[in-house]
């Protein structure tokens, strides 16, 4: 596993990977976050293709027994609240793992008759053994820079 990135860096390879602006990336980005979760408040599930389900589930609303430090219990009353469940799709589990993500692309490729997606897969693979070999590169370069190589 290499070092996680940030959001400013994940907006730069978006808007380069898309061929847009920073900002235009940004503005549909922070559009896609304020739909989202208006829609996940109001109706309770959102659902976005190729990622994954985003479902409201309510929690609390219950009492519960809360030791004191003089040895008593105290009956404190939690408050309903909602957190988020995330499933994502088989094929973001698949994208994240590097395989096919079907039955359907798996004939496809047998056919010769891949989709942009598919074709889009196959890159992937070969990108993350690329990314791979740059990520240890750049940790031997960072063990020759303080010395530890």
């Amino acid at each position: 596993m290499g070092k996680p990135i940030g959001f400013t860096e994940l907006m730069k390879r978006l808007a380069v990977r898309a061929k847009l602006s920073d900002k235009t990336v940004r503005k549909v980005y922070d559009n896609l976050f304020l739909l989202a979760s208006e829609e996940l408040r109001f109706c309770g599930t959102v659902k976005l293709k190729r990622f994954g389900t985003f479902t409201l589930k309510q929690r609390g609303g219950r009492d519960k027994n809360v030791p004191r430090p003089d040895g008593s219990v105290e009956r404190v009353y939690i408050e309903p609240y909602y957190t988020i469940k995330f499933k994502p799709t088989a094929e973001f589990i698949n994208y994240a793992n590097g395989r096919m993500t079907e039955k359907e692309s798996r004939k496809r490729m047998k056919n010769g008759t891949l989709t942009k997606s598919d074709k889009g897969l196959l890159n992937y693979n070969t990108d993350d053994r690329e990314r791979n070999l740059e990520m240890a590169l750049e940790k031997i370069a960072e063990e020759i820079k303080y010395g530890k190589r």
